[in-house]
């Protein structure tokens, strides 16, 4: 599947809410339903290697398996599985996401009986930045740099006068 594609189909996942995901088995319709993600869908400022996931309801059966997918070059990798999960917050740490100041794409899929389903998601990490405080050490040392210069520069001025007369 080419990345643009790829890219329209987890755009149109991603604009229902709360997503209900529906598959049917001979004795009941079972349902996963993802009731909140983290990092928030299509948030900006996500810290690279950050921690994924999703909280969800399994309903009308006992159990599922969860597959966290991350998108790479147009084609989705299997990251990791989780079997026998229920009812809860489930997550994963995304050591796959290294840099600063990236899209990326993740996706869930759910594998239960009579079927399967999924979302896709996406964050934004956020740029390298030097943080405030090593900006302010920076600031003070160059003007306390400036000054000393300054004050050679007077003194060695004075003493040259001194030296003249």
């Amino acid at each position: 599947m080419n990345r643009n594609l790829l890219l329209i189909v987890c755009l149109a996942l991603m604009s229902a809410g709360a997503l209900a995901l529906l598959a049917h088995d001979a004795d009941a319709a079972m349902s996963v339903t993802v009731t909140a993600k983290s990092p928030a869908n299509q948030s900006v400022g996500a810290e690279p290697q950050c921690r994924l996931s999703v909280t969800i309801t399994i309903n009308n059966g006992p159990h599922a398996t969860i597959q966290w997918y991350a998108e790479e070059g147009g084609v989705w990798v299997l990251k990791a599985t989780h079997t026998n999960i229920h009812n809860g917050t489930h997550s994963v740490n995304a050591t796959w996401f290294n840099d600063y100041g990236v899209k990326y794409y993740w996706r869930v899929v759910f594998v239960y009986t009579g079927g399967s389903s999924g979302a896709c998601y996406e964050f934004t990490t956020h740029d390298l930045l030097v943080p405030q405080e090593t900006k302010n050490e920076v600031t003070n040392l160059v003007v306390w740099s400036m000054v000393v210069v300054i004050i050679i520069s007077v003194l060695g001025g004075i003493v040259i006068r001194l030296k003249q007369h």
